[in-house]
């Protein structure tokens, strides 16, 4: 199984912008915003350690941004 096929994979930031087609600036915002943006899982203590994200979380939560725009 490929990962993009793999709704518990793991994914990095920069995939994460690729997805919603933003920049990592961007996304800071949007994470500092929105308190319903996925919670990221960081690999390790330090502050370089990193950090990732669950793909079914990031498509779900785009999903319930795309279908607030249309209703509204």
């Amino acid at each position: 199984m490929k990962q993009q096929d793999n709704p518990n994979a793991l994914i990095k930031i920069g995939r994460v912008c690729e997805l919603i087609g933003i920049s990592r600036t961007t996304l800071h915002r949007i994470r500092e915003r929105d308190a319903t943006f996925p919670v990221p899982k960081k690999d390790g203590d330090s502050r370089q350690a990193p950090v990732y994200f669950l793909r079914s979380e990031v498509e779900s939560w785009i999903r319930t941004k795309m279908d607030s725009r249309s209703a509204a």
